[in-house]
């Protein structure tokens, strides 16, 4: 009886193990930055003056590098509006939000959104 416990444990055990198979994770499969075309248009944020890219269904962006890792990702950019905020132009989003575009402190850029009143 014993040996049958000790047998059935062991299978177990060795079944439960090699049950469980893992892998690296690999990042999501983001937005490749350098698929984007130029507009020839270009937005100036602060002091700085960015190149805007389009995306094949026509969506906006600039390339920003983290400054962190070195990495090249997106900033989305909507389309300027005719208001201003803080004396810098509304950008508006296809989801219809709002922003301005400000210098962070690690030097980039990023939206600060707004709320419509």
């Amino acid at each position: 009886m014993k040996k049958v416990i000790l047998t059935v444990a062991l299978a177990i055990a060795l079944f439960s193990s090699s049950a469980q198979t893992f892998q690296a994770k690999t990042s999501g499969g983001g937005f490749n930055v350098e698929s984007g075309v130029s507009t020839d248009e270009a937005i100036k944020i602060g002091s700085y003056t960015y190149e805007v890219f389009t995306t094949n269904k026509g969506s906006k962006y600039i390339k920003l590098v983290s400054t962190k890792t070195g990495n090249e990702y997106p900033l989305w950019i909507g389309e300027p509006t005719k208001h201003t905020f803080e004396g810098q132009t509304v950008y508006q989003m296809q989801s219809g939000s709002y922003c301005i575009y400000v210098i962070g402190k690690s030097g980039n850029p990023y939206a600060k959104w707004l709320d419509k009143v």
